[in-house]
């Protein structure tokens, strides 16, 4: 199913996949957290690419700030993993 949804200013550009056998609602839970998924990428990938000279060279090490963050939507990760999982695995 085509996408218009935006992550930090990027539109996500691919095809995500259907599942026919989903309910509503069980597609509205799979979208919430593949979205989810999404957004911590992007947020990660910010947080690298702050970090990241024109060149690709590591220029400073991470912030605490930024240490936390990652902790912080990494419970967030595991969860919306774990749902991506569920439903794929009854797929």
């Amino acid at each position: 199913m085509p996408t218009d949804h935006n992550v930090c200013g990027q539109r996500i550009a691919y095809n995500r996949a259907t599942h026919g056998a989903l309910s509503e609602r069980e597609t509205e839970v799979y979208e919430s957290a593949n979205k989810e998924v999404e957004d911590i990428l992007a947020l990660l990938a910010e947080i690298q690419n702050a970090r990241t000279s024109a060149e690709g060279e590591i220029t400073r090490p991470l912030t605490r700030r930024e240490i936390g963050t990652i902790f912080e939507v990494s419970s967030q990760l595991h969860g919306s993993s774990t749902i991506l999982e569920a439903f794929e695995e009854g797929l």
